[in-house]
């Protein structure tokens, strides 16, 4: 940065607030591509890569206050999901590698995962007190890199939308019927009934709490206390797919739970007669239904399937291409989940149209020690919710009943959405 004609150098910045120096570590930050290596402490005996260290160091509580803060929100702007070292990255002009920001944030302040411990970032004299704000960003990123590692949420929605709010209005939009009409000359348009309305959405605050005792914080490395903390962020994953998959089943509360169908025989799943049958029906309203979440025993039924498991058949002379609205899929997509009904029931639904997410404040860390019991109670939260989008766009086959007692429900016969009326022409 310069000042009256005149450049800041960063030992001038270090005797200066915190802005000046974040200013002067990125400018030279960039001029290096974005690195601070092993190559610039061989220059100036070192002591140019120690400043950028110190400037960095003594800012890590102004540079966490601030990231918790855009992931907090306002009232009139949701959280950000951000990463400390992506954040930092940003702040002071670090390039991203394969190892994440946050990695290269440690390694950049000459701390090894593998040696260092939670309670020496919090306690050793030869370290700057700042170092404690990192702490809870160890725990954070070792949580978020489980919660996103394998969950099944993040691929059955349509898209994750920011929300200021814990109460969303959101459409409800029900499909009606609309007829097309031939017209005369000047003719006034007849007007369809597609059904629109607006429905709330109530989101959570969901979490859980971690004790990390005062021997695992002062004993075990960094990389042994992640994978800990990544099995934390996994069940926390998990509970988030049970909520979408609730949602999904028995809908957001304004009655748009997924209709219901029986298959062709109790207990059992046909290609034919069930899979087929429903993708068409599905296909016919302008879904693609190649997606499907069942408990573990259904869905190995359906990978059973001479069909799915690669079956040949007999020699055609021709083959056939079923052309409906969109194309039948020749891939499934199987998703388990715990949240469905174990005996025999499989949900169909088409993820670009059945459930959006609503987030109004990220994966946020809070933490309190409990000198009673030598305990670090650490508390990870999430303020988000699901709600259904086009009720018929995913819809159950449930094996405990017959299509013939329960077929597809009128508002999905697409006979009553594709007619025309010719009147007296």
């Amino acid at each position: 940065m310069s000042g009256q004609g005149k450049t800041i150098s960063l030992e001038e910045a270090l005797k200066l607030g915190s802005q000046e120096q974040f200013a002067v570590v990125k400018r030279d930050v960039e001029k290096g591509n974005g690195k601070i290596n092993a190559e610039l402490e061989k220059t100036e005996g070192g002591s140019r890569y120690t400043n950028y260290q110190k400037a960095v160091i003594a800012n890590l509580e102004v540079l966490g206050k601030e990231v918790q803060n855009l992931r907090t929100g306002t009232d009139v702007e949701a959280g950000i999901d951000i990463n400390f070292g992506e954040f930092i990255q940003e702040k002071l002009g670090f390039s991203p590698d394969d190892k994440g920001g946050f990695a290269n944030l440690l390694r950049f302040l000459k701390l090894d995962p593998s040696r260092t411990t939670v309670g020496k970032l919090m306690s050793m004299p030869e370290l700057d007190s700042s170092f404690k704000w990192l702490v809870p960003e160890v725990i954070r990123d070792a949580i978020r890199t489980g919660f996103t590692a394998q969950p099944i949420w993040n691929s059955i929605i349509a898209g994750d939308n920011p929300v200021a709010q814990k109460s969303v209005t959101v459409p409800n939009i029900k499909r009606g019927a609309t007829p097309m009409f031939k017209l005369n000359e000047a003719e006034t348009i007849p007007v369809g009934n597609i059904e629109f309305s607006q429905k709330i959405i109530t989101i959570y605050k969901i979490g859980t709490g971690i004790g990390l005792t005062d021997e695992l914080r002062q004993y075990c490395s960094l990389n042994l206390l992640t994978e800990y903390l990544q099995s934390a962020g996994v069940n926390l994953g998990r509970g988030l797919d049970t909520l979408a998959v609730l949602t999904l089943l028995n809908g957001d509360g304004n009655g748009n739970a997924a209709p219901v169908i029986g298959t062709e025989n109790l207990g059992a799943i046909d290609w034919d007669n069930d899979i087929l049958r429903l993708m068409i029906r599905m296909n016919m309203l302008g879904y693609t239904a190649n997606n499907i979440i069942a408990n573990e025993e259904p869905l190995r039924d359906i990978m059973k399937l001479p069909e799915v498991k690669g079956f040949n058949g007999d020699t055609t002379i021709a083959n056939a291409t079923l052309k409906t609205i969109k194309s039948i899929p020749t891939s499934l997509n199987m998703f388990p989940s715990g949240a469905m009904p174990s005996a025999d029931t499989w949900m169909f639904l088409d993820v670009m149209k059945a459930l959006m997410k609503f987030t109004a404040r990220p994966l946020f860390i809070e933490s309190e020690r409990i000198v009673a019991n030598q305990m670090e109670n650490t508390f990870v939260t999430i303020t988000t919710g699901f709600a259904k989008m086009m009720q018929d766009a995913c819809v159950v086959l449930d094996g405990t009943q017959t299509y013939a007692s329960a077929g597809f429900p009128a508002y999905m016969n697409p006979i009553a959405y594709g007619t025309y009326n010719w009147g007296n022409q």
